[in-house]
């Protein structure tokens, strides 16, 4: 059976596709409030920007391919990761993972049943750290996406219903789980959030541990109180605000380029992603046939094969993360032009109800006032002016967000993405140049002694 699991998008025991915030049911085994099932229920998440990557795939070691929680103590399982992680590590590449004070190490099993993180990191309050369990994770992702809409929210590794409890699958989730922490780093907004300092010190924010009910007991926030928490976190002031604006025609022509871009270099990623899950298979198979070999002739050989290394494992690693941050991209976009049909239905919800006023101040009957009797009718107007009023705070919020959102995205997170992208690619392919050149010299080795060796004169 094939090391490498399959590349099929990986569903989520409950997954969000393209449902709405008004439909997402937050219902854990723990029973967590749904008070934010409400909240934003215009921004839905679609299907394939949830479930981010496809197939979560590690090293291939035979050693820890098909053990799992159940065959270990917590010490003996804390030890082996360790070891692995050691003699396995694969680094992270370019400027967006580039942060090093940010870590996610030490994956550690808790009465047998569920496993933890070490997490690290700094923010403007100083430096954190403490144990997280994946779920906290990812209910912080999704809280993040729901109040920060538009926003680049860095992916993580989609939930797996099935062998989720397999080493090797630990061991990957540690590296994408770090690899998200090292990219929020990059956003002061994100990271010096309210939703981030619960997830960093919840026993600080709410006085206890339970990282998930206190990120879902956080109250509503209209849109009005949005567009200002926007302005304000990104720093921006009136002439900022207003110079972004003027050009807001521009980014939207931006970003709807750079959509179509990602689009087209997603089917590339997962193409090669493909090819790379059959090389890295290939090479690892060739490896330990050579490694099995008994024969004392082939006593340099094997010593060879524990020193090669597969140059496709770094480079497979590379292609899943690059799939999980153009996922991201394009659910920062398609939310950014869900806020454009939003403004639009508000409007067309704000005219309905100056209509209706106007009816009611002009003297005229409708289906709503027709029973009514003057006082009631006197009521219900200074009822829709408040609406009206409420609709316009609404979409003056919605205006603005938009405002920042195509700022954030086209003038920082889109020509950050490219140089990252560029440099990454660059780098993994000067490395896997240099794995080559090092399995080369390392074969060499070998076949001199071979060619060396005494009892070959007798053949």
């Amino acid at each position: 059976m094939s090391e490498y699991s399959n590349d099929e998008e990986e569903k989520s025991p409950r997954n969000y596709d393209d449902q709405s915030i008004d439909d997402m049911q937050f219902s854990d085994k723990n029973q967590i409030d749904d008070r934010l099932e409400t909240q934003n229920d215009e921004f839905s998440l679609n299907a394939e920007q949830q479930n981010m990557a496809s197939g979560t795939e590690l090293v291939n070691q035979r050693a820890m391919s098909e053990k799992t929680l159940g065959g270990y103590n917590s010490t003996r399982f804390s030890q082996m990761v360790e070891d692995l992680l050691q003699k396995y590590r694969i680094p992270h590449y370019g400027i967006m993972t580039s942060n090093t004070r940010f870590e996610v190490i030490q994956p550690a099993l808790i009465n047998n049943k569920y496993v933890t993180y070490h997490i690290n990191g700094e923010d403007s309050l100083g430096q954190f750290d403490g144990k997280r369990r994946y779920n906290e994770f990812y209910q912080l992702r999704n809280i993040l996406c729901v109040r920060w809409p538009g926003v680049f929210v860095p992916a993580i590794p989609p939930k797996k219903a099935v062998g989720n409890k397999d080493v090797k699958f630990i061991i990957e989730r540690r590296y994408y789980l770090e690899r998200f922490l090292k990219q929020i780093s990059l956003q002061q907004n994100l990271l010096n959030s309210e939703e981030f300092r619960i997830f960093a010190r919840p026993e600080f924010t709410g006085g206890n541990s339970d990282v998930q009910s206190q990120l879902l007991k956080l109250p509503k926030i209209n849109y009005d109180e949005m567009g200002a928490k926007y302005i304000e976190s990104f720093g921006l002031n009136e002439v900022q605000f207003k110079r972004i604006a003027d050009r807001q025609q521009d980014y939207e022509t931006k970003l709807l380029e750079f959509e179509n871009f990602l689009r087209k270099l997603l089917l590339q990623y997962k193409a090669l992603r493909k090819q790379l899950k059959g090389l890295a298979e290939i090479q690892d198979q060739a490896v330990q046939n050579q490694r099995d070999s008994t024969n004392d002739l082939y006593k340099s050989l094997r010593d060879m094969c524990e020193k090669t290394r597969n140059p496709f494992t770094s480079l497979y690693y590379w292609v899943k993360g690059e799939i999980l941050d153009c996922n991201a991209f394009q659910e920062a976009i398609h939310q950014r032009s869900q806020l454009t049909l939003l403004i639009q239905k508000m409007s067309a919800k704000k005219l309905s109800q100056q209509n209706e006023l106007d009816k009611l101040l002009g003297g005229k009957k409708s289906i709503r006032t027709f029973f009514k009797s003057s006082n009631e009718k006197q009521n219900y107007s200074i009822t829709l002016q408040k609406q009206i009023d409420q609709t316009d705070k609404q979409i003056e919020g919605l205006i603005s967000m938009g405002i920042v959102l195509d700022w954030h995205l086209g003038d920082f997170m889109m020509p950050t993405f490219k140089k990252d992208k560029i440099d990454n690619f660059s780098h993994i392919l000067r490395e896997m140049s240099s794995t080559e050149v090092e399995n080369s010299n390392v074969g060499a080795m070998h076949w001199s002694k071979v060619l060396s060796n005494q009892n070959l004169k007798h053949f």
